[in-house]
């Protein structure tokens, strides 16, 4: 698990910024308030993110909500620090994982991001997807071979409506799924 911490700085305080890790927006849309000057830094505050291990792709995104007509500067970004908050052990979650598992969502009900943890006895391809009430697919969150053990995915659903959505994983033939509730 992983904590991203960006420095950024600005007089008028009306940009937004947003952080992705592998095209998962992780951060959601945070408004950058004024800080006084564009070298007087502040962090934005993001919830600790769960990484397989391997290379991650990290992609920011600036805008603002104001008319396209605004040319004013929106804000600096000095750094992002990356710190590991924990880790866990493949080996020693393979000694513990012996049954295919999909846990609840936490938190449920969300806004809009939540963190979906699955466990898998042995490696293999793994498909994790959610579907509105009507059946319509709306997001896969992962389709990749994954190695035996536990497993957390962050899921934002930040361009999704307030309601009901089923997440399903699929793995060796079998199938599990759960409910979780979006409030906006």
């Amino acid at each position: 698990t992983y904590k991203f911490t960006p420095y950024v700085a600005t007089v008028p305080g009306f940009g937004n910024f947003r952080l992705f890790i592998d095209n998962v927006d992780i951060s959601g849309k945070k408004q950058v308030t004024g800080t006084g000057s564009f070298i007087n830094w502040k962090t934005i505050q993001i919830d600790p993110v769960a990484l397989s291990p391997g290379r991650h792709i990290m992609r920011y995104e600036f805008d603002t909500d104001y008319d396209s007509e605004v040319k004013n500067w929106l804000f600096s970004l000095d750094k992002t620090v990356v710190t590991k908050t924990s880790s866990i052990s493949n080996e020693e979650d393979v000694a513990f994982i012996d049954e295919f598992s999909l846990a609840q969502n936490y938190p449920n009900p969300f806004n809009p991001n939540t963190q979906i943890n699955f466990s898998l006895p042995q490696a293999g391809q793994v498909q994790l997807r959610v579907f509105n009430m009507l059946g319509q697919q709306v997001s896969v969150l992962v389709d990749e071979r994954r190695n035996a053990g536990a497993h957390s995915i962050r899921f934002n659903a930040s361009d999704l409506a307030s309601g009901v959505y089923v997440y399903e994983l699929r793995f060796n033939g079998s199938v599990l799924t759960n409910k979780m509730i979006l409030l906006k």
